[in-house]
């Protein structure tokens, strides 16, 4: 005969040993329950469903979503958000619009102009910086949500590495970090047709970037790339590590560079569509 106990604290191993003395050919199974025991899905199948709720403040995002994505297992589960004082059921496209208003307020924080890249800043440790980490890798996961204007040499080197990062898209990253008028000056000394007006406005960068003098017509091309790769990634290398371990789990959907330039492109066409949707025609 079996017997079944259910016992739903701790049981004393002295009762245990007792009741199997008395009955060697009793079995019993024994379940603890605790408070902290995953909950099963509404269907009734049993299957564990871990589901994570969160209320953002809309004009805190930024601190709001960190906070929630100060937890690692985060990227695990499934999170289902609000904002604060917005009557809203979260069917994705809650959740989708948290996620770009934090990209938007995070990106005012970056450097650059076209493509930005993340500075260090005194409120941000590496628990902050893997925390910003992960928001971009569940945004893109969860919802298909992606900050084109974080520069596409910055992530590439987050995803797979610095040594992943050719010259070629070094330097588009660079040109779009750059402004108008220094991007101008950059392409105007690559080709070779600078004039006196795009050498201070040259000057200007290197000076700004830590050189107090042009380097030489035949040294001038090297100069930039060095340039680039510090303002890109040499700076930001703090950051690129601490994105390293949660950005680790798009390596299987984006892995290489040309699966990330192809995401990239995919995404601002799809955000020019969207655009589109809101012009209007004159009559």
């Amino acid at each position: 005969m079996e017997y079944q106990c259910r016992i739903y604290y701790s049981p004393c191993p002295l009762i245990l040993a007792c009741l199997r003395h008395m009955c060697p050919y009793m079995r019993i199974q024994c379940k603890q329950h605790s408070q902290l025991s995953p909950s099963t899905s509404a269907d009734g199948s049993g299957n564990p469903e871990s589901t994570r709720r969160a209320s953002i403040h809309r004009t805190k995002v930024v601190e709001d979503l960190l906070a929630v994505f100060m937890d690692s297992s985060i990227i695990h589960l499934t999170l289902k958000m609000d904002f604060v004082n917005e009557n809203a059921i979260d069917d994705n496209g809650v959740s989708r619009e948290v996620y770009t208003a934090f990209w938007e307020q995070f990106l005012e924080t970056c450097e650059g102009e076209a493509e930005r890249v993340p500075r260090l800043r005194p409120d941000f440790c590496e628990a902050e910086w893997q925390a910003v980490g992960r928001i971009w890798v569940k945004g893109l996961l969860d919802h298909g949500v992606m900050p084109v204007r974080l520069s596409k040499a910055f992530i590439l080197a987050c995803i797979h590495g610095v040594d992943s990062v050719d010259v070629d898209i070094l330097m588009t990253s660079f040109l779009n970090y750059l402004s108008p008028v220094e991007r101008s000056a950059v392409e105007k000394a690559l080709q070779g047709t600078m004039e006196e007006s795009d050498e201070e406005d040259l000057l200007d960068l290197f000076t700004r970037m830590g050189s107090h003098f042009l380097p030489a017509k035949n040294n001038m091309e090297p100069a930039i790339e060095t340039m680039a790769h510090k303002a890109i990634l040499q700076e930001p290398k703090y950051i690129v590590d601490c994105f390293l371990t949660p950005m680790s789990l798009v390596q299987l959907k984006l892995p290489d560079k040309d699966s990330v330039l192809s995401l990239y492109e995919k995404k601002k066409a799809t955000g020019r569509r969207v655009s589109q949707l809101f012009e209007t025609t004159n009559v």
